[in-house]
């Protein structure tokens, strides 16, 4: 009986942090040589273009970036094609954001860093009845993360009470 009840506190624990998963919104960047190489130059990596045209309001393109160059850097959006200024991007201490009116969708956008940084990315379409994401790029990673935390102290709690009957 003394083991059922470790099981069954061990089980609400797991489930009471999985209740909790939502709510959290933790950073898991990609690790890699770009992101080091910001004492050498600057990189810049579009994480969100996305296009979305509403009835109301015409076309909105949200666009996010990051750059090793981090705050101190300011970015700029271009139209790719015909080297179009669209406008700049936010800083909002873990990324640069914009949302600007633009129609037509222009299909393929550049970045530009204050810190010579530049990077190119296609414009994905949303269809009219999604709403845009305002979640930041990573946080399913953050989400995945906390799980296989959580799942991990869960089983080493079973473990523990299963051995001490």
């Amino acid at each position: 009986m003394k083991n059922y009840s470790r099981l069954l506190l061990a089980l609400v624990i797991f489930l009471s942090g999985l209740a909790l998963v939502p709510q959290i919104n933790l950073y898991a960047g990609v690790v890699s040589w770009q992101r080091f190489a910001g004492g050498y130059e600057d990189v810049v990596t579009v994480t969100v273009a996305r296009y979305f045209n509403t009835a109301t309001e015409g076309g909105n393109l949200e666009v996010r970036a990051t750059t090793t160059a981090g705050g101190t850097a300011t970015l700029t959006v271009w139209r790719t094609s015909d080297n179009f200024f669209i406008g700049t991007l936010t800083y909002n201490g873990t990324d640069h954001s914009g949302l600007f009116a633009i129609t037509p969708n222009p299909q393929v956008i550049t970045v530009r860093s204050s810190a010579g940084g530049e990077a190119t990315a296609s414009v994905v379409e949303v269809p009219t009845a999604v709403e845009v994401s305002t979640l930041n790029a990573g946080s399913d990673n953050g989400i995945f993360i906390t799980v296989l935390a959580l799942v991990a102290i869960s089983g080493l709690a079973i473990f523990v009470a299963v051995r001490r009957r």
